[in-house]
C-alpha cells in the first residue's frame, strides 16, 4: 500500500537521523521471516512504543522520538530490538490506528501555547478525520494537530501541556506501523489493544451496555488480527481489558492454523499503576490475573516488573518448561541491574523497555557470563605429566619399549594417585 511504503521511508529517515545524532546499535538481523510467534528459550527485548514512551515529563519528551510512530519503530529496530510493543485503538469506521492514551488532547497548529486543547476519544474520528485533524499522514511526517498530554509538574500534579518531540512522526494506522520495519528484520510485534476505560466501565454496568461492549471488543480483535494476517507479521496480543483478551483468544483460535501464530497475554500492573490503579482487580492484582489467565486458557501474562521484584518466586510460573509466556514492563526495565536480575531468575521470556540499547547490552553481558560459567563447569584437561623411563625386569607377556629390551614407559606413581 502507498501509505505503508511512505511509512517505511519515514522510518528509514528517522534511523539516519538517529545515527547522525550519535545513536548506536546494530541494524536489524537479516534473517528470513519465521512466521508465527512461538515460545522459545531466549529473552526477547521489546521496544516500548518503539524507542520508548514520552510520558515522564514534557522536557523528557522533547528529547525523544515521538512514541508509537514509524520513526520510533524503525529506530528501535536499528538499535537492536527483537520486537516492538505498540498500542492499537479503532477509529469510528473500524480502522486500527496506533495511540496509547485513553484521551486525545489536541488543538490546531499555530494557535500558540495559550490556546485550549480539545479532548476526544480515538473513536470519535473516522480515519479520514483522524488524519486530517489529529494524526497527519506519512507525506507530512508529523501529527496534523499540536498535541497535548497530562505531564507531571515539579509539585507532583499533572496538567495538560504541549507535547513536542525531538524527532517527529505521524500517528500511523496499524498497517503503516507494520510496514515501517523491513520484513527481513523478522520483528516480533506486541499489539496491545487499548480502550477508553471510563466508557468501557460504564457500558459494563447494564446488560444492554454489556452486549454493546462485547461487540466493541470483538470488532477490535477481528480488525486487528485481520491486519496482522494481511501483513504476514509475527505477533502476539495483550490487553489490560479481560474482555478484550477473551475476544482475541476466540478470534485467533477460530482462525485456521492460527493458534501458534498469535498468542494472547493478559496485562496487569499488579497494584503498581502510577495513575492509582484500575477498578477491575484482574487488571491490578497479580493473583487475580493468574486466575483469569488459567481459567480462560490464555497463553501467559505481561506484568509490571516491580511485582516480580516483590515476589521473585513468581518468575517460576512462566517460561518454556511451563508452556507460559511471562513478560515484564515498567520503568525499571531501563535499568541494567534489574534486567540482569530477571535473566538470572529465569522464567522471563520478554522485557519491554524504554531503553533498547541498555536492555540489549544487559542481555549480551548475561549471555557472555553464562557461557563462561558453563565453560568452567566442563571437565578440565589434566596437566600432562611427562613420561619417565624406568628400568624394569623383563616379564614374560609384558611388552617393553620398542628397541629397548626390558624397559617400559610408565607415569610416576604419584601422578596415578599412588604414593611412591
Amino acid at each position: 500500500a502507498p501509505g505503508g511504503r511512505r511509512a517505511a521511508l519515514e522510518g528509514a529517515a528517522a534511523v539516519a537521523a538517529f545515527h547522525a545524532l550519535g545513536g548506536t546499535g546494530a541494524p536489524p538481523a537479516m534473517a528470513g521471516a519465521r512466521g508465527g510467534a512461538s515460545l522459545g528459550a531466549g529473552v526477547e527485548v521489546m521496544g516500548h512504543r518503539g524507542a520508548g514512551g514520552n510520558e515522564k515529563s514534557r522536557a523528557a519528551a522533547g528529547r525523544m522520538i515521538r512514541e508509537n510512530t514509524p520513526a520510533s519503530f524503525a529506530v528501535a529496530a536499528a538499535a537492536g530490538a527483537d520486537g516492538l510493543e505498540l498500542d492499537v485503538q479503532l477509529t469510528a469506521d473500524g480502522v486500527p490506528v496506533i495511540w496509547h492514551d485513553d484521551k486525545v488532547y489536541w488543538r490546531e497548529r499555530g494557535g500558540g501555547e495559550g490556546a485550549p486543547f480539545e479532548c476526544s476519544d480515538v473513536g470519535d474520528f473516522t480515519l479520514a478525520e483522524w488524519r486530517a485533524r489529529v494524526g497527519g499522514d506519512a507525506a507530512s511526517g508529523r501529527p496534523a494537530a499540536q498535541l497535548g498530554r497530562p505531564f507531571r509538574n515539579v509539585d507532583g500534579t499533572k496538567t495538560i501541556q504541549q507535547w513536542d518531540a525531538l524527532v517527529e512522526g505521524h500517528l500511523p494506522t496499524l498497517e503503516e506501523a507494520l510496514a515501517s520495519v523491513p520484513a527481513s528484520a523478522d520483528m516480533l510485534w506486541n499489539l496491545e489493544l487499548k480502550f477508553a476505560e471510563a466508557r468501557s466501565d460504564a457500558l459494563r454496568e447494564t446488560p444492554e451496555g454489556r452486549a454493546e461492549w462485547e461487540a466493541v471488543v470483538r470488532r477490535a480483535a477481528e480488525r486487528t488480527h485481520a491486519a496482522v494476517v494481511e501483513a504476514g507479521a509475527r505477533a502476539f496480543y495483550s490487553s489490560f481489558d479481560p474482555d478484550a483478551c477473551r475476544a482475541l483468544r476466540d478470534v485467533v483460535r477460530g482462525a485456521a492454523g492460527a493458534a501458534d501464530v498469535a498468542p494472547v497475554l493478559m496485562l496487569t500492573d499488579a497494584s503498581f499503576c502510577p495513575a492509582g490503579g484500575h477498578a477491575d482487580r484482574r487488571r491490578s492484582s497479580l493473583a487475580a490475573a493468574v486466575a483469569f489467565v488459567e481459567e480462560h486458557a490464555l497463553d501467559g501474562m505481561v506484568c509490571e516488573v516491580k511485582a516480580l521484584r516483590q515476589d521473585p518466586a513468581f518468575c517460576a510460573w512462566g517460561g518454556p518448561a511451563r508452556g507460559r509466556w511471562l513478560m515484564t514492563f515498567g520503568d525499571l526495565n531501563a535499568d541494567a541491574e534489574v534486567i540482569g536480575w530477571q535473566l538470572a531468575a529465569g522464567g522471563i521470556c520478554g522485557i519491554c523497555t524504554d531503553d533498547v540499547v541498555c536492555a540489549r547490552n544487559a542481555c549480551q553481558r548475561w549471555r557472555e557470563s553464562e557461557a563462561k560459567a558453563a565453560a568452567a563447569m566442563l571437565p578440565q584437561p589434566r596437566d600432562e605429566v611427562p613420561l619417565r623411563v624406568v628400568a624394569l625386569p623383563a616379564v614374560p607377556g609384558v611388552p617393553g619399549v620398542p628397541g629397548v629390551p626390558g624397559v617400559a614407559a610408565v607415569r610416576p606413581p604419584a601422578a596415578m594417585g599412588v604414593k611412591a
